[in-house]
């Protein structure tokens, strides 16, 4: 019998061991995230489709990073970047609500001549853990500001923030405490949705 408890007490000490390198280890990789809405949230507004001309898309200061990763001490220890840029994103997320909408979007390419056009100055997309006794947040921010021109030197400007706050909890078959890529997509998701939510209406209610 004791010698069984000797075992068991050395697994004990095994596992623990191996799930502290297991985070200790992971909180100093960088992280490549997957950013996209889970769920589509609009469905056709209007009775008649209307033409959007989406043209320039750029950052205000082009981000190195779009994340970051922290340890059990609240430490930044590592990077996360997303497969594609904040531009791309962005500009797919609200091209693709604003068709459901309604809207016919088409790219205004170079054009400078044809309206109403959108352009997009992104101001940051960025996620950051905050850590607590029992969970995590991960909490992410998409801001822009949207620049409607309807033409004859007639423009309409818009500051939109969407904000997504994801806790840690259980998900992805492993524990969402551990510093994974789910984590950072589960909120970048929410601020995306957040941002459609509020700037697809603003750009409906400028068209008019």
């Amino acid at each position: 019998m004791r010698n069984n408890g000797i075992g068991s007490l050395r697994t004990s000490l095994f596992l623990m061991s191996a799930a502290l390198m297991l985070i200790l280890s992971c909180a100093f990789v960088d992280r490549t995230a997957k950013v996209g809405m889970k769920r589509d949230v609009y469905t056709k507004q209007l009775s008649t489709s209307k033409t959007l001309y989406m043209g320039d898309v750029w950052e205000k200061s082009p981000s190195l990073r779009q994340g970051i990763v922290k340890n059990g001490y609240g430490w930044e220890t590592a990077n996360v970047y997303t497969e594609t840029s904040p531009v791309e994103f962005i500009k797919q997320t609200l091209a693709k609500e604003l068709s459901r909408y309604g809207y016919r979007v088409i790219d205004a390419g170079k054009s400078k001549s044809k309206y109403p056009r959108i352009s997009i100055e992104v101001f940051q997309a960025f996620c950051e853990p905050y850590l607590a006794w029992t969970y995590i947040n991960y909490d992410a921010v998409v801001e822009v500001e949207i620049t409607l021109e309807m033409g004859r030197g007639k423009a309409y400007k818009r500051r939109v923030k969407g904000i997504g706050r994801h806790r840690a909890t259980d998900s992805c078959g492993m524990p969402k405490t551990l510093c994974i890529e789910c984590n950072y997509e589960d909120s970048y998701a929410m601020a995306l949705e957040d941002f459609v939510k509020k700037s697809v209406p603003a750009i409906a209610e400028m068209v008019k």
